[in-house]
């Protein structure tokens, strides 16, 4: 069965992720022109970059900014010949390509690595009788090679469970517990599924 509010989650997540991700950039980028510049730029400029738009559209807004009284006209006419002259523009229609200015290859490849990538098969640890288990615990994944987020999410679904005795769960507060004995699981059953989680983890190097 579908769980869409877990879906809605895992959305949710990867927009606060990228969203993090664009914040830190857009700072790093204002930074960098304004102290080549040594005059204060307006935020929906550093948007065109961020955005990797084209120069005209960018030249559009810096005409926009002055009409405005966000930049004065002199500022203004520095700010479009510094900008074609630090992306090498040769047309109008070139892109402002942000990497030009800052290096997004670290916040992408986590992106990437953590959310795209299809990394663990589930399919190799798990069987039958072990997926019969964690639907029995109202846990469910994808059928297929899950991403580390997956894979986490799956993780934390399971830890939520605490039965008396559990070494793990010494010392939490059990009231944030699922109990294990409302489900048709057994402790000896749910260790495994813990035992294949941490053999997981361990075979992808994930902490």
């Amino acid at each position: 069965m579908l769980d869409v509010d877990k879906l809605k989650d895992e959305e949710v997540k990867k927009y606060q992720l990228q969203a993090v991700v664009i914040k830190k950039q857009s700072k790093q980028i204002k930074e960098k022109l304004q102290e080549h510049f040594d005059f204060e730029i307006v935020d929906y400029l550093i948007d065109d970059i961020l955005e990797n738009e084209t120069y005209q559209h960018f030249c559009s807004l810096v005409g926009l900014a002055v009409e405005n009284d966000r930049l004065n006209v002199d500022d203004g006419e520095t700010l479009k010949e510094g900008i074609k002259e630090i992306f090498e523009i040769a047309s109008d229609y070139d892109k402002l390509d942000k990497s030009v200015l800052i290096d997004t290859s670290d916040d992408e490849q986590m992106y990437n690595d953590y959310y795209i990538k299809e990394l663990i098969d589930i399919n190799k640890y798990f069987d039958k009788a072990d997926k019969l288990l964690l639907k029995k615990l109202s846990i469910t994944f994808k059928n297929k090679v899950l991403t580390n987020f997956e894979f986490d999410s799956l993780r934390a679904d399971l830890a939520e469970y605490s039965f008396a005795g559990d070494e793990n769960t010494k010392g939490m507060d059990l009231k944030f517990c699922k109990k294990l004995e409302d489900t048709d699981v057994s402790e000896e059953e749910y260790t495994a599924l813990v035992n294949k989680i941490d053999s997981i983890s361990r075979d992808y190097g994930i902490f």
